[in-house]
């Protein structure tokens, strides 16, 4: 059996605004393994990017940003920990690629200065050494002539180049967990491709366990080993990533598998009717059943994630 490098047990995440308190997660439980790749999939606003944030302590700080729960980073909980000792972890144990590879990267460094600085901060590790290292991570994510592009800026690369080389950043200390929040947003087609392949060697070579964040679910069949589906903040469903799309068990997880386009098939999609909820005005139960075609009686009393089969997880009264 493999270890748990990460167990996230019962994590809320809310936001004090004018209109009230915003509950963005509620009650989040999950375990990553190691060298396992994690997809954490839903529609737009349903937090799969708030309990990235969470997890990594870059939300909690601020006096509108409450977070409760616990975060087992192998034997460690995150939650209690200060920012000093987070600064300790990020980037050198865990680490994060965002949506945007322009906000990780400052354009008044060079992109070899700014990977070799990891090293530095996290390892001790001198100048010239650590240079060294970011010209070989360069090179590790396929970018060419990696000694020459590491003393150009980032404006100088390309949006695929500049994705790839937030990768060698995030791994140039061979964290043992990294989070991909839809890494390959504003890419084309063919570049996404080689961004997704590349995180799967990435893993292979480092060992690293992955989450990858997205509402790609052909992504999710081609690389991830186990699914989590969220909505309106939850988790609805859990699964082997064979097993969720053999036999999906929430009715959203088949409403979102049915929107998807079949090879050769001459259908029209069927989206999911109505909109998420707003979360200032959450309905009462089931959070999903104002748009499930199958709600009867029973949805006004919320269903906990239960698990109905060996690994396999739903959060729905129907059979």
């Amino acid at each position: 059996m493999k270890e748990n490098i990460l167990r996230v047990k019962e994590l809320s995440v809310c936001f004090k605004t004018r209109q009230g308190i915003v509950k963005a997660v509620d009650q989040v439980s999950f375990e990553v393994q190691k060298g396992e790749i994690l997809g954490l999939v839903g529609e737009s606003g349903c937090g799969k990017s708030v309990t990235a944030r969470a997890i990594m302590k870059l939300i909690g700080t601020k006096k509108n940003e409450l977070v409760d729960g616990e975060i087992w980073f192998h034997a460690e909980n995150l939650i209690p920990k200060s920012d000093r000792a987070m600064q300790h972890i990020r980037g050198h144990k865990m680490a994060m690629i965002f949506q945007d590879p322009m906000t990780s990267l400052n354009p008044l460094y060079t992109v070899g200065d700014q990977i070799a600085e990891v090293p530095i901060l996290h390892e001790g590790l001198p100048k010239k050494p650590a240079y060294q290292r970011a010209v070989a991570m360069l090179e590790t994510v396929r970018i060419p002539s990696a000694k020459e592009r590491a003393q150009q800026y980032p404006h100088q690369f390309s949006g695929g180049m500049r994705q790839r080389a937030v990768i060698a950043m995030n791994l140039a200390c061979k964290p043992e967990l990294l989070i991909a929040d839809e890494p390959t947003t504003a890419l084309d087609v063919t570049i996404q491709a080689q961004i997704m392949q590349l995180l799967v060697e990435m893993r292979e070579q480092f060992g690293a366990a992955i989450i990858l964040i997205t509402h790609d679910l052909g992504v999710v069949a081609q690389m991830c080993d186990r699914v989590a589906v969220m909505y309106t903040g939850n988790i609805i469903e859990t699964a082997s990533t064979e097993a969720l799309f053999e036999k999906p068990l929430h009715p959203y997880t088949r409403g979102l598998l049915a929107s998807l386009p079949q090879p050769g098939s001459q259908e029209k999609l069927r989206p999911i009717e109505g909109q998420p909820p707003n979360l200032h005005d959450l309905p009462e139960g089931c959070l999903f059943a104002p748009r499930c075609p199958y709600r009867f009686d029973r949805c006004q009393e919320k269903p906990l994630l239960t698990e109905v089969s060996p690994g396999h997880a739903k959060a729905c009264w129907l059979d």
